[in-house]
């Protein structure tokens, strides 16, 4: 259905118009999906494309919300069913949580069973929604029409994509709201029950994540449960949002890459670490060891760059050069504050540099299946995936992937 290529920067981004636009032309999505998707798009490019951890941890609450609740319904419209109707029907087994349609515009039973015909050919079971009866109190616009047998009786429902007025009036009839929403000042965001500010793609298998993690511990689902607070939950990605915005406006063109010496080495070991934390490097025998680190530096077939941001360390790259013709980099480390800004194309370009000055004609790299945040940094800058390496017993895999320097 897509003409993007796939190493293209903005290929998810690109394929997911299309699709947007494709099943609008379906009669599936809205006329207004499309502008509901570019606005919610816009709203990503601030959040820098990734989950915050503050959200990360409201969809943990989120999902003992669901675990709780003795009648939980997902609610799905035209742009959530094509966004990512794998994941919709995944959490809503894993739950376990009714599927139901209900639509804002064209509601005439005709695009609701588009819908819901759609769920199904996806794998859904059973969906909702189809010529409901039931009406919402105090709500009048079309989506007052809820099926009796799912929002109607619910106490939990999850909305994506959606309109605030719907939001607030099942919470005045008694329901608990958990919203996915871009934008953290929307009125479905703000009067929700507990809103994930976060991209639908990413959140609902985060959410499906959570809900497995949790479905044994009812003492932390009590917990988190007990703990929600949507206007905190708000402010604390509004403070992040603020703190990302103003490192963007700041030191975009402040970095600077030094050689790094025995002085970084307590930098290097502490970034390591942090990193394996994350999941996105696995441990190797040495790496945090410091006479390691230091015959490690700088030599003839190696390098370890220290990448600085107005003068404050924040990330390092190192590799060394094998069979004289190809240089392997090891770890590209960047600390969370200073990601998203520039600096791992800058520590890219140092490499490439030294590279080609050592004869080298070519630079690979492995990266773990999960990390997509590096992996879209090495495809924007050119590197290709060349193949899998299957890493038995453990949670991921690693890709391998490769640039050709110039001249080569």
């Amino acid at each position: 259905m897509s003409d993007v290529p796939a190493n293209h920067p903005r290929a998810l981004s690109l394929e997911l118009r299309e699709k947007i636009e494709y099943y609008r032309q379906l009669g599936i999505v809205a006329n207004a999906g499309p502008i509901a998707h570019g606005r919610g798009e816009a709203f990503d490019y601030l959040l820098g494309e990734t989950t915050p951890t503050p959200v990360r941890e409201d969809i943990y609450a989120a999902a003992a919300l669901l675990l709780e609740a003795q009648h939980p319904v997902i609610s799905v419209n035209g742009n959530t069913a094509v966004l990512a109707p794998k994941s919709l029907i995944s959490l809503s087994r894993n739950i376990p949580a009714k599927l139901e349609v209900n639509v804002f515009y064209g509601r005439t039973g005709e695009r609701e069973k588009k819908i819901a015909d759609y769920l199904i050919s996806q794998g859904a079971q059973e969906v909702l929604g189809i010529n409901a009866e039931a009406k919402v109190p105090n709500l009048h616009s079309a989506r007052m029409r809820v099926d009796k047998n799912g929002m109607a009786l619910a106490d939990v429902v999850l909305v994506s994509l959606e309109d605030g007025d719907r939001t607030k009036a099942l919470i005045d009839w008694g329901k608990k709201v958990i919203s996915i929403d871009l934008n953290p000042l929307s009125r479905t965001a703000v009067d929700a029950t507990l809103n994930i500010c976060d991209n639908l793609i990413r959140a609902l298998p985060l959410l499906e994540k959570a809900v497995q993690d949790l479905r044994t511990d009812q003492q932390k689902i009590k917990q988190l449960t007990a703990e929600i607070n949507n206007d905190y939950s708000t402010a604390r990605v509004l403070k992040f949002l603020n703190h990302r915005l103003g490192n963007l406006a700041t030191i975009k063109n402040e970095f600077s890459i030094l050689d790094a010496t025995e002085e970084h080495i307590h930098f290097i070991k502490n970034l390591t670490k942090s990193v394996i934390e994350e999941g996105c490097f696995y441990p190797q025998q040495d790496e945090l060891n410091t006479d390691y680190i230091l015959s490690k530096l700088n030599l003839e077939y190696t390098c370890t760059n220290i990448l600085l941001a107005r003068h404050i360390l924040c990330g390092f790259i190192d590799g060394d050069i094998r069979d004289n013709q190809t240089f392997h980099l090891k770890r590209l480390a960047i600390d969370k504050m200073y990601r998203g800004f520039g600096g791992g194309k800058i520590l890219l370009k140092k490499v490439e540099k030294l590279a080609t000055i050592k004869g080298c004609k070519k630079i690979v790299t492995e990266v773990l299946t999960n990390c997509h945040t590096a992996q879209g940094l090495f495809l924007k800058n050119g590197y290709t995936i060349e193949g899998l390496v299957n890493c038995n017993g453990e949670k991921h895999n690693l890709i391998v992937m490769g640039k050709k320097l110039s001249g080569a």
